[in-house]
């Protein structure tokens, strides 16, 4: 009896996604193949198969929007769980509920490359990250979207909800790893990364005045990141290193050394910082931040620092 109604159940749920199969079949295609078979080619370490599925996405553009944010937006399918626990995983998937998470970093690498044609979509994950849904996925693919959609994030200050702004500022601050990987070129190559930069340094900023000292503390890394707008950032990871929390103050500390001479104005606040340091370990990431920073500076204070041989 028992059976009989997995059974049932699992022929229910495969009639319903059949119905949706074929809803979807009318979406956007490119040479008879509809956008879901292009997406399986994105992300598959198959580098032909991936520059053919860029290809066919480049090429229904717009078509294939709505879909795309669907994917990257909806939640997953209360019918998947159980379905999971009756059939497995392997069944779930061949009956047309595969694993969201996979489609949904399809659909992020697919915004990416479509770039600035995928702009319509913007307002659409903007609308998902201020409902708390799907956060990290939509903000990954406004980001794809390029500098235009990166201006949004100004107004991410303001999110009520602190577990929404900080995954948005996590998103932010890996914009640069995640540029690098998906571009596949230096960041200092990139024109379009260079008008990236100052929008995402000046909405950082902003974070690092958070109440929430995690996000001021992912800040904190983000401008060491972008490594943009030193004017502005050196003074913002200064105040940084009087910060109540041990995250912000480490996040600025290393933020300044990795901008070396560029950052001499913070010398006196590397200095200060490291004489009132409350740990040891506090301490030797000020002393190296400050070679890092103005060697001079650190050895007329007396600060040394050994390097083992290798």
């Amino acid at each position: 009896m028992k059976w009989r109604h997995v059974i049932a159940t699992v022929g229910v749920i495969a009639s319903a996604v059949a119905i949706m199969s074929s809803l979807w079949s009318r979406g956007a295609a490119y040479q008879g193949k509809p956008l879901r078979h292009w997406l399986t080619c994105l992300n598959s370490g198959n580098q032909a198969a991936e520059a053919e599925g860029a290809n066919a996405l480049r090429q229904m553009g717009t078509n294939a929007l709505p879909e795309l944010v669907s994917i990257a937006t909806r939640r997953d399918s209360p019918l998947r769980p159980a379905l999971v626990r009756m059939v497995g995983e392997g069944l779930a998937s061949k009956l047309g509920l595969p694993n969201r998470d996979g489609q949904r970093a399809r659909s992020v690498t697919a915004f990416w490359i479509l770039n600035k044609t995928a702009a319509p979509a913007a307002q659409e994950l903007i609308n998902s990250i201020n409902k708390g849904r799907n956060v990290a996925t939509a903000a990954e693919a406004l980001l794809g979207i390029g500098p235009d959609a990166i201006c949004w994030w100004t107004n991410a200050v303001t999110l009520a909800d602190p577990l929404v702004r900080l995954e948005v500022v996590r998103v932010l601050v890996d914009y640069p790893s995640d540029f690098n990987l998906r571009n596949r070129e230096a960041l200092e190559d990139s024109a379009q990364f260079r008008s990236a930069a100052p929008i995402a340094v000046a909405i950082l900023i902003k974070f690092a005045e958070d109440k929430d000292p995690k996000i001021r503390s992912l800040a904190a890394d983000g401008l060491g990141y972008f490594r943009a707008d030193l004017e502005h950032s050196v003074p913002v990871l200064t105040k940084l290193l009087n910060d109540s929390d041990l995250g912000p103050r480490s996040g600025a500390v290393q933020a300044l050394g990795s901008f070396g001479p560029q950052a001499k104005s913070a010398v006196p606040d590397l200095l200060s910082y490291i004489r009132r340091a409350p740990t040891a370990s506090e301490r030797v990431a000020g002393i190296i931040a400050l070679w890092h920073v103005n060697p001079g500076a650190a050895a007329d204070a007396g600060f040394t620092i050994q390097v083992q041989p290798p």
